[in-house]
């Protein structure tokens, strides 16, 4: 998003979900970290998007490079916000990237489901190179959050991921993919095998 202080980016998932990126409040903040919101969307019609626990967004000019959005809070409904937003590159589409990026739930972790543990998590990954990490387990939220993905080679065999900034692939620090279907991705990192479902409910965060 261009010329705001408070909102960085809004992303879209094809499995429902919504991240939002903020900058945090200087006077507030604690952290010098991006604040990010997470949920789930339902769409009205094709200029209108309903945000769990955030809001409504609604596009209203589609430029060929900048789009101009209209962001209503609910909780300031009588203050709309005016930005515009420019459409981040993606991450070219093949089969297995499409397989890819959605939402998952982490299902077991070395054969050990982890329902009802503090390994329980949401991953998402998408096209745009977004990788977040949303443990059901608040007192674990450190261990999680927003990072960025890419395939290691174009084989996408396994793919790296880096908190800071766009990740650069190397043998230590991919993750393989052992297999990579429509109903299960299990992968491989640092000897650790993880097994994960698509995402049965879509958690809302903030």
């Amino acid at each position: 998003i261009a010329n705001n202080e408070e909102f960085k980016s809004i992303e879209f998932n094809e499995s429902g979900n919504y991240i939002i990126v903020k900058t945090p409040k200087l006077k507030a903040a604690t952290t010098t970290d991006d604040e990010v919101l997470y949920g789930t969307y339902t769409i009205v019609n094709e200029t209108t998007i309903i945000l769990s626990g955030f809001g409504t967004v609604i596009f209203i000019d589609f430029g060929q490079e900048i789009t101009k959005i209209v962001i209503t809070l609910a909780t300031n409904p009588t203050s709309p916000i005016t930005l515009e937003a420019t459409e981040k590159s993606e991450i070219t589409m093949t089969t297995k990237t499409e397989l890819l990026c959605r939402t998952w739930d982490l299902y077991t972790v070395n054969g050990e489901e982890v329902a009802g543990t503090t390994d329980e998590s949401t991953v998402l990954f998408s096209a745009a190179g977004t990788y977040f990490v949303d443990f059901a387990d608040p007192e674990m939220d450190e261990y999680g959050g927003l990072a960025q993905w890419s395939w290691s080679s174009s084989l996408q065999q396994s793919f790296c991921y880096d908190w800071e900034t766009t990740p650069v692939c190397s043998s230590t620090n991919s993750v393989s993919i052992v297999s990579l279907t429509e109903t299960e991705l299990k992968v491989s990192e640092d000897g650790t095998i993880f097994i994960f479902k698509p995402a049965t409910s879509n958690k809302s965060r903030t």
